[in-house]
Formats: C-alpha cells, sequence, structure tokens
C-alpha cells in the first residue's frame, strides 16, 4: 500500500511539474514575438513572393534575420538600393525625422512603431 501512495504522489509531482513548466514557456515572450506583433500589418500587405530590401543602420544583425524570419514568404535582402520597396528599421527617437526625410524621395506604404523601433515600409516614387 505504502508503494502504491509513493507511486501516486510522484506521479502526481511530476503532471503538476510539467504543466508549470508548458505554462512557463508559453507565457515568456522574446524578441521575435516582439517583432512579429509589429510586422503583423505588414504581412497582410505584401503579397507571397515579394521581394523587398531591408535598412536598418542601429539596429543588431540579430533584429535583420528576425525580421526574414516573420516575413518568410517574402525574400528580404540587406541590400536595399537594390529593390524599389524598402524596410526600414530606426530607433523610436529618429523616427520622425526620418520618416519626413524618407518620405520625400519614397511613398510610404505601412508603418508602425513598437515600444523600441519605428517600421516603415516605403517604395520609390
Amino acid at each position: 500500500m505504502k508503494q502504491v501512495w509513493i507511486l501516486i504522489c510522484s506521479l502526481f509531482a511530476v503532471t503538476i511539474a510539467a504543466g508549470q513548466f508548458g505554462l512557463r514557456i508559453h507565457a515568456e515572450s522574446d524578441d521575435i514575438d516582439k517583432i512579429e506583433a509589429a510586422l503583423y500589418g505588414l504581412r497582410q500587405v505584401l503579397p507571397p513572393g515579394a521581394r523587398i530590401g531591408y535598412n536598418a543602420p542601429y539596429t543588431s544583425n540579430e533584429t535583420g534575420y528576425q525580421v526574414k524570419y516573420v516575413l518568410t514568404p517574402a525574400y528580404v535582402c540587406r541590400a536595399a538600393n537594390n529593390y524599389d520597396t524598402v524596410i526600414h528599421i530606426y530607433p523610436l527617437a529618429m523616427a520622425d525625422s526620418l520618416t519626413a526625410a524618407l518620405s520625400i524621395a519614397h511613398k510610404i506604404i505601412w508603418q508602425n512603431k513598437d515600444n523600441q523601433n519605428a517600421f516603415l515600409l516605403t517604395c520609390r516614387k
């Protein structure tokens, strides 16, 4: 009887631990989740297989890879000058002045901001 009681308690403890572990993983949000949330509307604008440039001089290389991953059906390339359509990512402190500067030579198709960056999709006029 004692062995059965120990087995039941052990199974109960393992079940609770597995449930808590599963909740912990799904509750955490990482950088790629934030990028995906910020670029959600952009995925609706881009057709599958679109080819766009990527311009983010003040962000890390990791951000570039995350943008490529999130926009996967679209081809995103670092060589922004070779494409008519470009996604620009800038820190919020620079967003207003750069949006004004970009709007002179480019048409802004889509824009969004999160708590760190401003995202703009532009095409040449």
